[in-house]
């Protein structure tokens, strides 16, 4: 059997021993040894008959033919199976190509006030007390919104702000969004009304609680005075309402060094199911110079014995004979895209998110709220023709066509990383990255672990 290697292969060193074969093109990656590395090379030249590759690696790690056969021609499989390699009885044109999903607008995120009670300093949104709320969307112009948007494949609603909670009719709010998706609430929890609260949980799936710290006094030097106590208080009793699918968001910053195994334990003992740890987006109140302290290879050192944390519970869980129903996910981190199947063309903006401010104004991302990147207003014109007025403004995002990610080797594994971030350092939603580079090393390193 002749077999040939796919143009356009990329070959990595991690180590003396750890290459990984990278097929950009397809969003597909291998990781082999040296050994797997010589049968690459050899095959780069030109198609080669298998006894040939073999007899290749004999001649040069001088081992007998019949002890490499078997392992060879198993490893050769694999490339084949893989679509790195054809056979005689293929050409490189006929190797299947795996286009972009076409899915819809399926998750919207909806700031029903930019009002809020607190002023914490990262806050992208830089919501305030004194917000002026007379503009708000009604309960009905809401619906409307739900209603075009279920239409084109919504799965998921965000419900956030400012506070949510502030917000006299956010039953009402939430028993209509309920109506058309997965309802997800994002709150600081500070905001405590039993007959409220009561009403809440019937109409949402998750709620998410902010959480700066497991330590009250540091927490509370970010959100203000009593916010931890309040914000325990209302998970209590939520959970005394038989409400579990409880989430703790925590964003950790160069002045909030959050312990991420700390915030872990104090999750779990609080009664949430999951711990998501936001980006930290220069953006609102978190635009100023503590942004260049932010080291992100460290973040991503923090983020992996966060993860080696979270395993050892589950294996000491096992041991104990103990149920154990608790996740971590880390934003902007690489996990789920380089262990997943099939290719990340982008974030999602202009694509699968979209987000409205509680005056109706649409934006790209819910991080972006910025007028230079607003793209209509539902009281002006409806959902469908505002997403057409934005793919003819700003097209697809998706790595094939942004100029610095188009020839990256692990594109389709960023997805291009984060616009919001691309327009926060850069003042351009289309730049890099500003973590391009680590983001790559960091791909390629959790490709290794395979």
């Amino acid at each position: 059997m002749v077999i040939g290697l796919k143009a356009k292969l990329r070959i990595k060193e991690l180590s003396d021993n750890v290459y990984i074969l990278l097929d950009s093109s397809e969003g597909s990656y291998l990781k082999v040894n040296k050994t797997g590395k010589d049968v690459i090379d050899f095959l780069y030249e030109k198609r080669k008959d298998v006894k040939e590759i073999i007899e290749a690696i004999r001649l040069k790690y001088n081992i007998p033919y019949e002890l490499i056969e078997d392992d060879i021609k198993s490893y050769i499989n694999i490339l084949l199976e893989k679509g790195f390699a054809f056979d005689d009885q293929l050409s490189g044109s006929n190797i299947k190509k795996h286009e972009e999903n076409s899915q819809g607008l399926k998750n919207i995120w909806i700031k029903v006030t930019n009002k809020c009670n607190l002023k914490c300093p990262y806050c992208y949104a830089d919501s305030k007390k004194e917000e002026n709320n007379n503009f708000e969307l009604t309960v009905v112009e809401i619906e409307k919104i739900f209603e075009e948007v279920s239409q084109m494949g919504l799965e998921k609603i965000v419900i956030t702000g400012g506070e949510p909670l502030l917000r006299k009719d956010i039953v009402d709010i939430l028993k209509i969004a309920k109506k058309y998706a997965q309802v997800q609430l994002l709150t600081n929890g500070t905001v405590f009304n039993e007959e409220v609260l009561s009403e809440v949980v019937k109409y949402v799936d998750i709620i998410q609680f902010s959480i700066d710290s497991p330590n009250d006094m540091e927490h509370n030097a970010i959100r203000g005075e009593n916010t931890f106590s309040k914000t325990l208080n209302t998970v209590k009793y939520i959970r005394e309402l038989g409400f579990k699918n409880i989430v703790f968001a925590t964003t950790p910053t160069p002045s909030n060094n959050v312990d991420l195994e700390r915030m872990v334990d104090f999750s779990i003992e609080n009664g949430a199911r999951r711990l998501h740890v936001n980006r930290y987006v220069p953006l609102g109140r978190a635009n100023n110079d503590e942004y260049a302290k932010f080291n992100i290879e460290e973040f991503y050192r923090r983020a992996d014995d966060a993860y080696t944390y979270v395993r050892g519970l589950y294996g000491t869980a096992i041991k104990d004979k103990k149920s154990l129903d608790f996740s971590i996910d880390i934003s902007g981190d690489f996990v789920n895209s380089v262990y997943s199947i099939g290719k990340k063309y982008s974030c999602g903006l202009n694509k699968s998110i979209m987000s409205v401010d509680s005056n109706g104004d649409i934006y790209l991302c819910q991080a972006i709220h910025s007028d230079k990147l607003k793209i209509g207003n539902i009281r002006e014109k409806n959902m469908k023709s505002i997403l057409e007025n934005s793919n003819t403004c700003y097209g697809c995002f998706s790595v094939d066509n942004l100029n610095k990610c188009n020839e990256c080797d692990v594109k389709y594994w960023c997805g291009g990383g984060c616009r919001a971030l691309a327009y926060a350092v850069n003042k351009d939603i289309f730049a890099q990255d500003p973590h391009c580079g680590s983001n790559k090393k960091r791909i390629l390193d959790l490709m290794g672990r395979i």
